[in-house]
């Protein structure tokens, strides 16, 4: 049974995959893997989970970590959480925004990750500079030239200024499809998991699917032919996905149809 991978940072295949990513960001920045959500979030229908505004602060115990990746540095209109903004739009918006400014890299299986960015601090004497800068306590000639680059990718996206409002409603627009369209890749994963005889994997798939896509993952019977008949039912929500990545220039052009003939 052919499966995709997950090469984007607007599906995902496995939710538990999500849940990793988020306990290797939180212990690589915090030192520890549980964080409270509003300070790094991560959603089951992205490989990608991100530090928030308040995740920054001085509050907590940052590792010089943090200071290797783009969140410090992008500019606050981008960065700065909405009164009222989901979470789960924050993130999808953060993501987005790093995605047009080239802030994403891949790891060896593909899967894409938030970038080291050229110019952070090597040792961690120039860490600590950065951090106390960030914190109003003293000045980084460094962290400033990190801060105007970021400036400057950010007005090559967007030369008339980043539009947060148009930027919101897309962002709120990509979560909806990216929950739907993979909800039904982790069910077509799942099923695979089970047909290769890795039934244990597909099992705690299927789990974290009930906890996470609650609402969206109602198939009549938790079997494979129940999940099969609720995926084969929802295929069009993953198409749609990646109909609308095409559309956006966020996804190759034939994706859909690939997506499409997987799922068949």
């Amino acid at each position: 049974m052919q499966t995709l991978n997950d090469i984007s940072p607007y599906w995902l295949c496995d939710p538990i995959m999500a849940d990793a990513r988020l306990e290797e960001l939180n212990q690589a920045v915090y030192g520890r893997a549980d964080m409270d959500a509003s300070l790094s979030h991560a959603d089951p229908w992205s490989p990608i989970p991100v530090i928030t505004d308040a995740g920054l602060g001085g509050e907590h115990t940052r590792l010089a970590t943090l200071f290797q990746l783009p969140f410090p540095y992008m500019p606050a209109d981008i960065a700065c959480r909405g009164l009222g903004e989901p979470l789960s739009d924050y993130r999808m918006r953060v993501t987005l925004a790093a995605d047009l400014m080239g802030l994403l890299a891949a790891d060896e299986t593909g899967t894409p990750m938030f970038a080291a960015v050229d110019g952070a601090p090597n040792t961690l004497d120039e860490a600590s500079e950065y951090a106390a800068a960030f914190d109003g306590h003293g000045e980084s000639a460094g962290l400033e030239a990190m801060r105007a680059d970021m400036r400057d990718r950010a007005a090559r996206v967007w030369p008339d200024g980043y539009p947060r409002d148009e930027m919101e409603t897309l962002a709120r627009q990509l979560t909806v499809l990216s929950a739907r369209g993979s909800a039904v890749l982790a069910a077509h994963h799942a099923l695979a998991l089970h047909r290769s005889g890795a039934g244990d994997r597909a099992t705690g798939i299927l789990k974290r699917m009930t906890e996470v896509y609650v609402g969206l993952f109602t198939p009549d019977r938790m079997t494979p032919d129940g999940v099969a008949a609720w995926m084969s039912a929802h295929v069009a929500d993953a198409t749609g996905l990646m109909d609308t990545l095409e559309r956006l220039g966020l996804a190759a052009e034939g994706t859909a149809g690939i997506v499409e003939g997987v799922l068949s």
